[in-house]
């Protein structure tokens, strides 16, 4: 008897063992804690760069403080050999909805930086068009934006204009292009640029 509880503490305590660095294991994995930086403040080795600021910082510290209740977990693991399975199946499923967490934390950072390239990407397209409509015969940009279909693309065009104008000290040529528009175009035009307060003119 004394020897099969023996055998059962080994037992225990050599899962413990496991389960404990496959936790470190993971947590160096998931940038929770680095090695290279507690080596680095104990004196060894060469010190770790600077992390670049994480806008899902708070997102992260959530996912932290979650960690530290897995590891409080597992120390009330140690003392419930009975239901060693039962718990081991809740600790695992745990753990994957941590990792399924920090899945979507990078996905949503992924698609957030796209956004951003993508938004980046089209100011620049419409300041270069806006340009070339301002090099262009006054008629000749109105034709041209008449056949524009867009009345949102028009709107971010005229708004370029209006900053390349402002930007060089002069007077803008958007009421001017709006007069020689079609006049109900030009009106509907005028009432939508009036009516969208996301398009700013610091925006180019």
């Amino acid at each position: 008897m004394i020897a099969q509880n023996k055998r059962r503490l080994v037992f225990v305590i050599m899962i413990n063992i496991f389960l404990v660095g496959f936790a470190v294991f993971i947590f160096d994995w998931m940038n929770v804690i680095s090695f290279g930086n507690l080596f680095s403040t104990l004196g060894i080795g060469e010190s770790a760069p600077p992390k670049i600021e994480d806008p899902f910082l708070l997102q992260r510290e959530e996912l932290k403080k979650q960690w530290k209740v897995l590891a409080l977990k597992e120390k009330e693991f140690s003392g419930k050999s009975d239901s060693l399975k039962k718990d081991e199946q809740k600790l695992n499923d745990f753990k994957d909805r941590l990792k399924g967490r920090d899945l979507q934390l990078k996905e949503r950072k992924k698609k957030i930086d796209q956004e951003s390239i993508a938004k980046t990407s089209r100011h620049q397209r419409i300041q270069k068009v806006a340009i070339q409509f301002i090099q262009m015969p006054p008629l000749k940009a109105v034709e041209r934006l008449e056949q524009l279909k867009d009345d949102l693309l028009i709107i971010e065009i005229l708004k370029a204009i209006d900053t390349v104008f402002k930007n060089q000290g002069k007077k803008s040529t958007v009421p001017y292009l709006l007069s020689l528009m079609d006049k109900k175009r030009a009106a509907v035009i005028q009432r939508k640029m009036a009516n969208i307060p996301s398009i700013k003119e610091n925006s180019f």
